[in-house]
Protein backbone atom coordinates (compact mmCIF):
# COMPACT_ATOMS: atom_id res chain seq x y z
CA UNK A 1 0.00 0.00 0.00
CA UNK A 2 1.28 3.49 -0.68
CA UNK A 3 1.97 6.45 1.41
CA UNK A 4 -1.48 7.86 0.43
CA UNK A 5 -3.50 4.75 0.42
CA UNK A 6 -2.12 4.83 4.10
CA UNK A 7 -3.26 8.77 4.93
CA UNK A 8 -6.79 8.01 3.40
CA UNK A 9 -7.41 4.94 5.42
CA UNK A 10 -5.81 6.86 8.64
CA UNK A 11 -7.82 9.69 8.10
CA UNK A 12 -10.65 7.75 7.48
CA UNK A 13 -10.68 6.38 10.75
CA UNK A 14 -9.73 9.11 12.95
CA UNK A 15 -13.14 11.14 11.07
CA UNK A 16 -15.89 7.98 12.11
CA UNK A 17 -13.87 7.63 15.52
CA UNK A 18 -14.57 11.29 16.11
CA UNK A 19 -18.01 10.95 15.04
CA UNK A 20 -18.77 8.30 16.40
CA UNK A 21 -17.72 9.86 19.83
CA UNK A 22 -20.79 12.24 20.09
CA UNK A 23 -24.16 11.10 21.11
CA UNK A 24 -27.44 11.16 19.48
CA UNK A 25 -28.54 14.67 20.83
CA UNK A 26 -25.02 15.99 19.90
CA UNK A 27 -26.16 15.33 16.22
CA UNK A 28 -29.57 16.57 16.99
CA UNK A 29 -28.18 19.54 18.58
CA UNK A 30 -26.30 20.10 15.36
CA UNK A 31 -29.10 19.24 12.78
CA UNK A 32 -27.65 16.92 11.13
CA UNK A 33 -28.35 12.98 10.33
CA UNK A 34 -25.46 11.02 12.17
CA UNK A 35 -26.51 7.68 9.90
CA UNK A 36 -25.69 9.95 6.85
CA UNK A 37 -22.56 11.20 7.55
CA UNK A 38 -21.18 7.87 8.97
CA UNK A 39 -22.21 6.19 6.13
CA UNK A 40 -20.00 8.35 3.31
CA UNK A 41 -17.53 8.62 5.66
CA UNK A 42 -17.13 4.93 5.72
CA UNK A 43 -17.40 4.29 2.13
CA UNK A 44 -15.68 7.71 0.34
CA UNK A 45 -12.99 8.54 3.37
CA UNK A 46 -11.72 11.67 3.20
CA UNK A 47 -13.56 13.13 0.28
CA UNK A 48 -16.47 13.48 3.11
CA UNK A 49 -14.07 13.71 6.40
CA UNK A 50 -12.91 16.99 5.70
CA UNK A 51 -16.63 18.71 4.72
CA UNK A 52 -17.51 16.80 8.18
CA UNK A 53 -14.67 18.65 10.13
CA UNK A 54 -15.72 22.30 8.76
CA UNK A 55 -19.46 22.11 9.01
CA UNK A 56 -20.83 19.68 10.79
CA UNK A 57 -18.11 19.48 13.95
CA UNK A 58 -18.26 23.22 14.96
CA UNK A 59 -22.03 23.06 15.48
CA UNK A 60 -21.62 20.13 18.42
CA UNK A 61 -22.60 21.61 21.70
CA UNK A 62 -19.40 22.63 23.25
CA UNK A 63 -18.91 22.83 26.90
CA UNK A 64 -19.91 25.99 27.58
CA UNK A 65 -23.60 25.12 25.77
CA UNK A 66 -24.11 22.19 27.94
CA UNK A 67 -25.99 22.53 31.14
CA UNK A 68 -23.76 22.13 34.44
CA UNK A 69 -24.07 18.68 36.10
CA UNK A 70 -24.79 20.05 39.21
CA UNK A 71 -27.98 21.36 38.22
CA UNK A 72 -29.72 18.17 37.41
CA UNK A 73 -31.88 15.60 39.16
CA UNK A 74 -30.24 12.58 40.20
Amino acid sequence: MSAVGIIWVLVEIAGLIDALRHSGPDWSYADRNRAFWLIFMFFFGPIFVVPYLFLVRPRFPGAAEQPDQAFRKP
